[in-house]
């Protein structure tokens, strides 16, 4: 079962939506058989500095929870910017430990069954190196009778399990890498315009009366 963490914010004048908010992300979590493992909620403006979604971080980098459930996008990241760099990690921690679980299923329940039956019906899990004089034909044997065994079968396993998990997470931060790049650049200031006709006309008269009037005193 995953462990949520729960994300909610709301600004300094709206925060009456922060029980919805709450109510909405616990429903999601419900229906979706999570155990709510945290809460955290802020209140403030977007350039406030967000402690508590500091605090849900921090769990995520621990491995407190498996999954971060927020009401709405805009309610996690102050900026595109914050959002994509925040996404960026997360896919890095959370993702890589939630994904990690369902490539393991899928490698040990549909990848490595058919494998074992076309090398003659072989468990990968119980593929042993045994270390001592007693034999053992499963892992599980070898648990019971406390007999040291290499389990080479299921290092097989987990590197695969490691390729996969790698391949997908290197696409995702890809593909989150190039959305940044192809974030629009702020705008540059315009250049400064230049002097209208009649504003040439006007400079051009102010000279001639200017250079008339240094003549006339000369």
């Amino acid at each position: 079962m995953l462990r949520a963490g729960m994300y909610a914010r709301v600004s300094t004048l709206d925060q009456q939506t922060l029980p919805m908010q709450i109510r909405a992300l616990r429903e999601y979590a419900a229906k979706r058989g999570w155990t709510v493992a945290e809460e955290c909620r802020d209140v403030g403006s977007g350039a406030v500095a967000r402690a508590m979604r500091q605090r849900l971080i921090d769990s995520a980098r621990r491995r407190d929870i498996d999954v971060v459930v927020v009401w709405r996008l805009d309610r996690w990241g102050r900026s595109v910017a914050d959002l994509v760099s925040t996404l960026q990690e997360l896919t890095g921690v959370i993702m890589g430990a939630s994904f990690g679980k369902i490539v393991g299923t899928f490698t040990d329940g549909i990848i490595m069954p058919p494998i074992g039956k076309m090398m003659g019906g072989i468990d990968f899990n119980n593929i042993l190196v045994n270390l001592s004089d007693k034999p053992v034909k499963t892992l599980a044997e070898a648990k019971a009778a406390g007999i040291p065994v290499m389990t080479t079968g299921m290092l097989l396993t987990d590197i695969l399990n490691f390729l996969i998990v790698a391949t997908v997470l290197f696409m995702l931060v890809k593909a989150v890498n190039k959305m940044k790049k192809e974030a629009p650049a702020p705008a540059s200031a315009p250049a400064p315009a230049g002097p209208t006709p009649d504003q040439k006309l006007l400079s051009e008269i102010r000279d001639l009366l200017s250079a008339r009037a240094k003549g006339a005193v000369a």
